[in-house]
């Protein structure tokens, strides 16, 4: 429930633990502890490990939208996230955060070029080519 409230309502991770003490006050379960904030920080941390590493799908119609996102000091992370282009053009819907996987998450002093082809290289091996799509052919 913890997971559901700051992933899909969205709270916070402190609003999360103090919405399920009041939830559990409430239907009488005292008995039952609400985990903490720092708690409920680790179990979604996991969550985002297992979503960067486990397999991904292989196929040649994936859609990636690569960006450089989060910048600490001279450092700053290649962000590739995907989609499937069946999916995608089954629903004829804008994109919400939750019909995307992450493909990649790489810190980096540099963002050249060479860079990012290189990272580009090791999602191609990990889900097969990407679908050129540009706005023309949208």
């Amino acid at each position: 429930m913890f997971l559901r409230l700051v992933l899909s309502a969205p709270l916070s991770l402190r609003g999360a633990s103090c919405a399920l003490q009041v939830t559990f006050h409430r239907l009488v379960v005292r008995d039952l502890t609400t985990p903490c904030p720092s708690t409920g920080r680790l179990w979604v941390l996991r969550l985002g490990l297992y979503e960067l590493t486990r397999p991904k799908e292989r196929a040649e119609d994936w859609v990636w939208l690569v960006d450089y996102t989060i910048q600490l000091d001279n450092v700053q992370c290649l962000t590739v996230v995907g989609v499937r282009l069946r999916d995608w053009l089954q629903d004829r819907r804008p994109l919400e955060h939750h019909d995307l996987q992450f493909l990649l998450l790489q810190p980096s002093r540099e963002s050249s070029g060479e860079v990012v082809r290189d990272e580009l290289l090791r999602v191609a091996q990990m889900t097969g080519t990407a679908v050129v799509f540009t706005a023309l052919s949208a």
